[in-house]
């Protein structure tokens, strides 16, 4: 073990030599001691690692040693340092300690114990603060890299999912038999189950980082709603419930906020209220709590008549993979994630999440979030997402249909490729499929296309360097294709990257046939000069 090494800053030779005795005293072959007896000298000897401990007076002169300490600290000294001075008041004492010193001494009153009970205490707390320092970067690194594993582990399940959801959706638009329907029914079901836990797989992941996020745009509440309810109100209706919602009549119509994520809280709720109740009633209502000039704060209720919760699991059932027992998750299924993930969007919404109930009766979910009013009556965006528009292009939604387009896929999945070429050809449009960024580039020089979409990850030359160099050939003929990203990256962040690279909207896989056409709609009218 080395010894201690002290750098002792300090204008008077006679604190010197009482310092480097009461070291000896401690224990000589414990400690080295170098001197610096000015402001300049001590600047030029305090280094990083070059000591292991400062001993400072609180006065060098005319100069203020505190200065000297703030300054040692700016510049990467991170060794601790134990402040001298002759005054015994509170003030000094709290002066030091704020400007970061480890400790306060007195001079006069300081012995060889004194001393060494300070410096002890001040490199235990230098070792403990690097051992919390090391602990939390080793949390920081490994929630980093399970976030990524479920990032990345979503990502390549979606892009099967792509080739399975869709093949099922043109598969039953064909002519079938009604045994064959049924069957492919079941199977589009259970793929739609797979694609829901993945989705909550993301997301959970999405929390871990500290990277889930909410968007505002105008959206339409009562639309909202009912597109939320649609398919959960049949499902009560089959299972012989009542179903009903009610929206209050002082609610603003057009709202800024997230309508997907909204959307995804009333899901999770009222499918949940669904599931557990096997007899009576479901509802929802959405009341207005409180309204002013800029804003509104919206209460959501789920009530149902189900099974009920056990007042000590009202508050674990929020908690990521929670369940009610094992029983339950062996009659009704689940991840467990969909209330966490759904406490922690209605905090991102400004608001929280409640749950009241009695097992046998029912329960009562509740949540509050606010949101922005819009009196200028900007126009709303499709629930379905919308990118940046490039200057000069207005999509207009319906006129893709009237004329076949001129389509470019970039696309390295077989799988993919067939099944986008299907959709295309079955909504009259011409599809031209390149499997790589370089072969997407030479297309779009050689030929002229009303629209592009494109891979984001490919060989050779992925899709968000394939639409730079696109836009760099662009420069010089004043053209402009809109290019939609196809990727399995579900990050929000990842449509950003998208934007920025030149693309102008974003298609998450998998693909269904409702986006694919909505996309067309919005793009495919846009005229290419």
């Amino acid at each position: 073990m080395h010894p201690i090494r002290v750098l002792l800053v300090d204008d008077d030779e006679d604190d010197y030599i009482l310092a480097r005795d009461l070291l000896a005293e401690i224990g000589r072959k414990q400690f080295t001691l170098d001197w610096a007896s000015s402001y300049e000298s001590a600047l030029e000897q305090i280094r990083p690692g070059r000591h292991d401990l400062y001993l400072l007076d609180y006065r060098l002169g005319s100069r203020d040693g505190l200065e000297l300490l703030r300054t040692a600290l700016a510049g990467g000294c991170g060794e601790p340092v134990i402040v001298l001075t002759g005054h015994a008041d509170r003030e000094t004492d709290m002066a030091a300690m704020k400007a970061g010193a480890s400790d306060y001494l007195v001079k006069g009153r300081i012995d060889a114990g004194t001393l060494e009970r300070s410096i002890r205490y001040a490199l235990e707390r230098k070792r403990s603060q690097q051992e919390l320092r090391q602990a939390k970067q080793s949390a920081e690194a490994a929630n980093r890299a399970k976030s990524q594993f479920l990032a990345n582990m979503s990502h390549e399940m979606r892009t099967p999912m792509t080739g399975v959801l869709g093949m099922l959706d043109l598969t039953l638009e064909s002519e079938l038999s009604a045994t064959q329907r049924q069957h492919l029914e079941i199977a589009r079901s259970s793929a739609d189950s797979l694609l829901f836990l993945l989705n909550d797989i993301l997301d959970f992941s999405k929390i871990e980082a500290g990277r889930l996020e909410v968007a505002s745009i105008p959206f339409q509440l009562r639309r909202c709603v009912e597109e939320a309810v649609q398919t959960l109100a049949m499902q009560a209706l089959a299972k012989g419930l009542g179903f009903g919602s009610e929206i209050d009549s002082e609610a603003p119509e057009t709202l800024l906020g997230d309508p997907l994520r909204l959307r995804q809280i009333l899901v999770n709720l009222v499918g949940n209220a669904v599931k557990f109740t096997d007899s009576g009633w479901v509802s929802l209502r959405v009341e207005v709590l409180c309204r002013g000039e800029a804003g509104v704060e919206l209460r959501f209720a789920v009530t149902d008549t189900g099974i009920g919760i056990p007042k000590d699991k009202l508050e674990p059932i929020f908690d990521p993979f929670s369940q009610l027992d094992g029983s339950t998750t062996r009659r009704y299924g689940g991840t467990g994630l969909g209330l966490s993930i759904s406490a922690r969007l209605a905090e991102l919404m400004g608001g929280r999440i409640r749950a009241e109930s009695e097992p046998g009766r029912g329960s009562t979910f509740s949540f509050t979030a606010r949101f922005r009013t819009d009196p200028a009556g900007a126009a709303v965006e499709p629930l379905l997402g919308a990118g940046t528009r490039p200057s000069g292009q207005a999509p207009q939604a319906g006129l893709a249909r009237r004329r076949s387009l001129r389509i470019l896929v970039a696309e390295d999945n077989p799988v993919n490729q067939k099944l986008v070429d299907c959709l295309l050809r079955k909504e009259g449009h011409q599809a031209t499929i390149v499997a790589s960024g370089v072969a997407a580039v030479s297309a779009a020089r050689e030929r002229v296309f009303d629209l592009i979409l494109m891979d984001v990850q490919m060989p050779e030359l992925d899709g968000l360097e394939a639409t730079g160099a696109i836009r760099r050939s662009e420069a010089s003929t004043g053209a402009r294709v809109p290019i939609v990203a196809m990727t399995a990256f579900a990050m929000a962040e990842d449509r950003e990257t998208c934007l920025r690279a030149g693309m102008d909207d974003y298609l998450t896989k998998p693909l269904s046939f409702a986006t694919l056409r909505a996309m067309l709609e919005k793009w495919g009218a846009c005229p290419v000069p």
